[in-house]
């Protein structure tokens, strides 16, 4: 039972009406740790924010 709650969490989100968001941290650096806190795969959750940020063009 805690497996099957364990991958629904990883299948779904959560996006609270008024988000918290770390000011201090760059988008690459906020997607990294949201990254490393939801096991995003590959070997360094940054460098994944990393390719999406260039994906939409959005580093400066």
């Amino acid at each position: 039972m805690q497996e099957d709650l364990l991958h629904l969490e990883n299948l779904t989100g959560y996006i609270p009406d008024h988000p918290y968001l770390y000011e201090k941290l760059t988008g690459a650096e906020y997607l990294g740790f949201i990254g490393s806190l939801y096991s995003v795969s590959g070997p360094d959750p940054r460098k994944e924010a990393n390719r999406y940020l260039e994906l939409f063009d959005l580093t400066a």
